[in-house]
């Protein structure tokens, strides 16, 4: 289902304010994080993303530009939320951006059943009281096939919640969420990408060099703490990999349909340990 980008608002610059603070607050880049792009080779950006532009933005953009069959690429609900933190927010994150999904196919059941499992990954995290009656609106909102108004409440909702993660003065948990939702998202794009493979539309498994960049600088926004954690150094590695092969080749080289497969594979395997098993 593809509607306009909602437009710029309160919301959105407050989801910016929100990411840009965390990665402020966190460490520099170090040994165990990825390293800073140094050039943007034949990567660049082509309109697919601004730094307003939540995931189900960015869904939209490749519904709207490919032939998405979004139904094709839903998964099965994760294991019980895990004792690590740093797992369960990235597999809260996914969750996240499985519900973008399923408001972008218009399936009203598929996102109920997720809603559930997105209400208990944040209870484990203690923001069940504080989000349930929102999930449950939702919920409400897509019964009633009123996907407008869920669209736009999905994206409070996450103001919302890194809002609560914040408070609490969890902020890596926050950053977290949020790679794990976009890491969601650019794995279903790789996926509608190769579905049917032209070279033109190759750029849209990662969207473009400033989200790439966007992402690298969350995850150096992370305190060593967290990135001590397995899963999180999985992310890291993974976040690497694509720096090496979108951002850091030589301009002349576009990006080639085996690095799509490549980079959809990574995307699949880091989703698979980090917050399905």
């Amino acid at each position: 289902m593809n509607y306009p980008p909602t437009p710029r608002s309160h919301r959105r610059a407050r989801l910016i304010a929100l990411l840009l603070g965390a990665v402020a607050a966190g460490s520099d880049l170090g040994a165990s994080s990825p390293s800073a792009p140094t050039q943007g080779g034949a990567f660049e950006a082509r309109g697919l993303w601004e730094e307003q532009h939540t995931p189900l933005d960015y869904l939209d953009k490749v519904g709207q530009n490919l032939k998405a069959r979004w139904r094709q690429h839903y998964r099965p609900p994760p294991p019980v939320p895990a004792p690590e933190r740093g797992k369960l927010s990235l597999t809260l994150g996914a969750l996240i951006g499985e519900s973008f999904l399923a408001c972008e196919a218009g399936d009203a059941q598929q996102f109920r059943n997720n809603q559930q499992e997105v209400m208990t990954f944040c209870k484990t995290l203690g923001l069940g009281e504080r989000v349930t009656p929102r999930l449950m609106a939702q919920a409400k909102m897509a019964e009633m096939e009123q996907w407008p108004e869920l669209r736009s409440d999905m994206e409070d909702g996450m103001v919302q919640l890194l809002d609560m993660l914040h408070s609490q003065r969890d902020e890596d948990l926050a950053i977290l969420v949020e790679l794990g939702a976009w890491l969601r998202t650019l794995e279903v794009a790789s996926a509608v990408v190769l579905d049917d493979p032209n070279p033109e539309n190759l750029n849209w498994c990662i969207g473009c060099s400033q989200l790439l960049e966007h992402l690298l600088a969350l995850y150096g926004g992370l305190s060593d703490t967290a990135r001590q954690e397995l899963a999180v150094m999985d992310v890291g590695a993974t976040l690497d990999f694509l720096r090496r092969h979108w951002l850091d080749v030589p301009s002349e080289v576009p990006p080639q349909i085996e690095l799509a497969t490549k980079t959809l594979e990574r995307l699949t395997a880091v989703m698979r340990r980090t917050t399905l098993k």
